[in-house]
């Protein structure tokens, strides 16, 4: 989209797992989407050496992309991180943490936090 701006096809495929690139910026001034979009690859690029430690811990069950508003965006959905056995608990009760990720509303996604959310799930 941005003929500035260097992306590769790795980064074109990893980054998305855990925020937009460019798709929402069709409609932004060229050279505020352009700023925009080398603030995320900053950002992603720095993000990749912690990559090899993201994983869903043992024993975690994931529930993703929870539907709560019917509009078809990304950013309206969210994830339940349960202990596999908390199904089987019976009356005993399991704490709800609401993870509301931080970044200013100008990078990430939900996904980002994934590592975080399960561990505390853990």
């Amino acid at each position: 989209m941005f003929e500035k701006v260097l992306i590769t096809d790795e980064e074109r495929q990893m980054f998305p797992k855990w925020t937009v690139l460019d798709e929402d910026l069709a409609d932004v001034d060229p050279v505020l989407a352009e700023q925009v979009l080398e603030s995320r690859l900053e950002f992603s690029r720095g993000d990749i050496s912690r990559t090899d430690y993201w994983h869903d811990p043992e024993g975690i069950d994931v529930i993703a992309d929870i539907q709560y508003v019917d509009d078809g965006t990304r950013a309206h959905r969210l994830d339940l991180y349960l202990p596999h056995d908390s199904v089987v608990r019976g009356s005993k009760t399991t704490p709800v943490y609401i993870d509301i990720h931080g970044g200013g509303f100008v990078y990430g996604y939900k996904d980002l936090n994934r590592n975080f959310c399960t561990n505390l799930a853990k």
